[in-house]
C-alpha cells in the first residue's frame, strides 16, 4: 500500500453523514487548500463543517431529509511540521419531509459499489 502524501499547505476533509436506514455512514472525501494563514486543523474542520451547515447549505437541518444527520468533519492536513488532524462533530438532523423513499442530503455526490462472481 502507498504512503499517503499531502503536500504543505494542503489538506483532505472527510465529511460523515448517517441515515436511519444505513448500517453505515456514508462519507465523502475531498482535498483542499490551506490558504488562510495556514489554520490549525481544528480550525479548518470547524470551518468547513460551517459552511456545510450554513443558512440554505447543503446539510443545513431544513435542506436535509429526515432521517439523514450531517454528522462531522476529519481535517488532515500538513502545515510544514507533518500531517496533523482534527475532527469537528456538531450533529444536524434533516427536517426536510419528502414524500417516498428517503433521499440523500442536497447536493450530496452518491457512490455505489457492486461486486458480482463475474
Amino acid at each position: 500500500m502507498a504512503d499517503l502524501i499531502i503536500p504543505e499547505g494542503y489538506g483532505s476533509a472527510t465529511m460523515t453523514w448517517t441515515n436511519a436506514d444505513l448500517p453505515s455512514p456514508v462519507t465523502v472525501t475531498c482535498g483542499f487548500k490551506n490558504n488562510v494563514a495556514f489554520s490549525p486543523p481544528e480550525v479548518v474542520a470547524e470551518a468547513i463543517f460551517g459552511y456545510w451547515v450554513d443558512l440554505a447549505a447543503p446539510c443545513h437541518a431544513d435542506q436535509m431529509m429526515i432521517g439523514w444527520t450531517f454528522d462531522s468533519v476529519y481535517v488532515l492536513q500538513d502545515r510544514g511540521d507533518g500531517l496533523e488532524s482534527a475532527t469537528y462533530a456538531s450533529p444536524v438532523a434533516g427536517s426536510q419531509v419528502i414524500a417516498g423513499n428517503p433521499q440523500q442530503p442536497a447536493y450530496s455526490p452518491l457512490v455505489v459499489s457492486k461486486t458480482t462472481s463475474s
